[in-house]
Parts: C-alpha cells; sequence; structure tokens
C-alpha cells in the first residue's frame, strides 16, 4: 500500500479562503486556540514540577510536557513547553 503525503502549504503563504478551507476558522480564532494550547501545557509542566517528587524534576525542571495530535491528523506536536532551569554566570540558578 503506497502512502500518499498531502504537500503542505507554509500557513503564512495561504490565502484567507485557503486558510478557511483548511483550518475551519479564522486566523485571529486560529491564533487563540493556538495560544490556549501553549498556556494548558504550561500548566500541566508547573503542575508536574509543583507535585513532583523527583528533585531532577522539582528543583531543575529538568522534563517537557506537550500535545501532540496523533498520526491520523498527520501533524506531530500542537503545543510543547519545555522546563529547563536558566543558570547564571556561577552555575547556580536564577
Amino acid at each position: 500500500m503506497a502512502e500518499t503525503r498531502i504537500r503542505r502549504v507554509p500557513i503564512r503563504d495561504m490565502a484567507h479562503s485557503e486558510f478557511l478551507d483548511a483550518y475551519l476558522c479564522d486566523r485571529v480564532a486560529a491564533e487563540i486556540i493556538r495560544n490556549a494550547m501553549v498556556m494548558a501545557v504550561r500548566h500541566m509542566t508547573n503542575a508536574l514540577q509543583r507535585s513532583s517528587f523527583s528533585p531532577i524534576v522539582r528543583d531543575q525542571r529538568d522534563m517537557a510536557c506537550g500535545a501532540f495530535a496523533g498520526e491520523a491528523q498527520d501533524y506531530d506536536v500542537v503545543a510543547l513547553a519545555e522546563g529547563s532551569a536558566e543558570l547564571g554566570p556561577n552555575g547556580r540558578i536564577q
């Protein structure tokens, strides 16, 4: 069985009508939904850090959380938030 791949046009290159047909909403609504997904993943990251027993996750934030659409939708990552510690010049967390 041959796999058929749909050629994707970058969102910024789509005309307004193409965008409506592809995503069933306008660009403003799509941006609102995107930001809501990112914030949900950030809340997941914060909840994981607060409830963690591991000092690596709790103190160093060595983790990542994400939302994935799945193979059927042919989208890899919907939203991703990484939890990385910011180290200062002396190697300590700021």
